[in-house]
C-alpha cells in the first residue's frame, strides 16, 4: 500500500515540474543538459525534505528524483539507504532495540553482511 502522504507529496512535485514543460521534444534538446535533482538540493536543505524539493525546483530542476523504499507492509518511505542508523535516531529508541537484525544485501561489488536497522522491517510506525 501506498503512504497518502508519500503520494501527495509526489504528485505535488511532479505537477510543479511537470507544468514548466509540455513538449516531449524538451528531453531532446541539445542546447543544454537535463537537470536532475537526486534527493532535492541536498547541498542546502536536509536531504528528502519537502523544502529540499521545493528548493530544487526554484533552483531550475528539471526533475527531482526521491529515493521511495517500501516496508514490510507496503508504507512507503523516502530515504536514500534502507537501513537507518546512520540518518535516524531509531538506535535511541528502545521500542525498536528488537528490530536491529543482520542482512546479507546484493551491491555491485558482491554481497556485504550489514546489522542495522532497516526500513523493510518497521510496519509499527
Amino acid at each position: 500500500r501506498i503512504h497518502p502522504g508519500a503520494m501527495i507529496i509526489f504528485l505535488q512535485l511532479l505537477s510543479q515540474v511537470s507544468s514548466l514543460h509540455s513538449k516531449a521534444d524538451y528531453f531532446y534538446r541539445k542546447d543544454y543538459p537535463l537537470v536532475i535533482s537526486h534527493r532535492g538540493a541536498c547541498g542546502y536543505i536536509p536531504e528528502h525534505s519537502l523544502p529540499a524539493y521545493e528548493m530544487a525546483i526554484y533552483m531550475g530542476t528539471d526533475f527531482v528524483e526521491p529515493d521511495i523504499i517500501p516496508s514490510s507492509n507496503g508504507t512507503l518511505f523516502i530515504h536514500h539507504d534502507s537501513y537507518l542508523s546512520g540518518t535516524t535516531n531509531v538506535a535511541d529508541l528502545p521500542q525498536y532495540a528488537s528490530k536491529k537484525v543482520t542482512k546479507t544485501i546484493n551491491t555491485v561489488t558482491g554481497p556485504e553482511t550489514w546489522t542495522d536497522w532497516f526500513s523493510t522491517d518497521f510496519t509499527d510506525v
